[in-house]
């Protein structure tokens, strides 16, 4: 199976298997990396920003140093990181809150992920800036959803109120595709240094085309590590067979549908499309949620079966590159896969 096939299969299954996704990034480069190396790597990667924004460069320069500490403190090595190191990687985490501009998924980030060592106010005023920044997206306030949940005892009236806060904006925003973007643009001048480099397929005899290959192998799989695709997560954990009320029906079903058409992963899509068909009112509503995710699974199912060849991995790769460059979702990868290789879509998949 052509590396391209397998990773689909990885990034559908993410958000199940997001903390074990998470820990192959680390066991894959456990400890590789001397404390100083990884200083070098990270600062590279920043440099590497240097003339894009600021902001990203901090976020990623913040996410390898923190990874490389957490590898290095798991292996119990002689080189691990200090408290002066832990220091630092939160040092970067605080100045993400100082730029006047920080993009929605970096502040996403920012709130939601449990291992950074932020203080409660700081984790609470990037969410205020996020919500004063990019109001008017649903993912906005399930960035919202998923913070109270995090709480040792969330509140069932402030979950309903985030909730319906939600299901009423008509956009929704990208959340995990500008992160996987994030990773390209900064690491893509740069060798690949992770979990994919140390098994790299031959893909032919131009060493730029491995390269490029390689780093965007790398980025995505640094981003499924960095955003679990905790939407599907959220809207489980408030809409799931075992915790909707009737109250939130209409709610969950609205959101659902959100998420389902405009969601920038497949596993987004696919959960927003079943729960949609759990919850549809009327024989129209409940085709339309079949409908939606009868094409995903063709989507899924004509991609995975695109033939070995030679070509494939080049095909891959530029599907990718240009998604992530104009950004694209997930799915209009495999629409362009499928389109290069003379697949012809059905009009509502070629153009939803």
């Amino acid at each position: 199976m052509i590396r391209h096939a397998v990773l689909f299969i990885t990034l559908s299954i993410a958000t199940t298997f997001a903390s074990a996704v998470d820990r192959d990034v680390n066991e894959a480069s456990r400890c590789r990396i001397s404390a100083s190396e990884s200083v070098q790597r990270a600062h590279e990667a920043q440099l590497a920003a240097a003339s894009g924004d600021e902001a990203e460069a901090i976020w990623v320069r913040a996410k390898l140093l923190q990874w490389d500490q957490e590898a290095c403190l798991d292996a119990s090595a002689n080189d691990a990181f200090d408290g002066h190191d832990a220091d630092d990687v939160l040092a970067l985490w605080q100045s993400l809150l100082h730029p006047h501009q920080v993009a929605p998924h970096l502040l996403y980030d920012t709130v939601l992920n449990p291992r950074i060592a932020l203080p409660p106010e700081q984790r609470a005023e990037a969410l205020q800036r996020l919500i004063a920044d990019d109001p008017h997206n649903a993912q906005t306030w399930l960035v919202a959803l998923q913070a109270e949940l995090q709480k040792p005892h969330p509140r069932s009236e402030h979950l309903d109120a985030l909730l319906t806060q939600a299901q009423e904006k008509a956009q929704f925003s990208r959340a995990w595709m500008p992160m996987a973007a994030t990773w390209w643009r900064v690491l893509g001048p740069h060798p690949a240094t992770g979990p994919q480099h140390a098994n790299r397929q031959d893909i032919g005899a131009n060493e730029s085309a491995h390269g490029a290959s390689d780093r965007l192998i790398e980025s995505l799989q640094y981003a499924i590590a960095t955003s679990p695709l905790v939407t599907a997560k959220t809207l489980h954990a408030v809409c799931g067979p075992e915790t909707i009320t009737p109250d939130r029906r209409s709610s969950c079903r609205r959101l659902a549908r959100l998420l389902a058409t405009h969601g920038d992963s497949l596993m987004d899509q696919r959960v927003g499309a079943r729960i949609w068909s759990l919850l549809a009112v009327g024989d129209a509503d409940a085709a339309d949620a079949a409908t939606s995710l009868r094409e995903l699974d063709m989507l899924n199912e004509d991609s995975r079966s695109l033939p070995d060849t030679g070509n494939a991995e080049a095909l891959f790769s530029a599907a990718w590159i240009e998604v992530l460059e104009q950004g694209g979702r997930e799915i209009d990868v495999q629409r362009q896969m499928l389109r290069a290789t003379g697949d012809s879509l059905t009009p509502t998949l070629d153009t939803r």
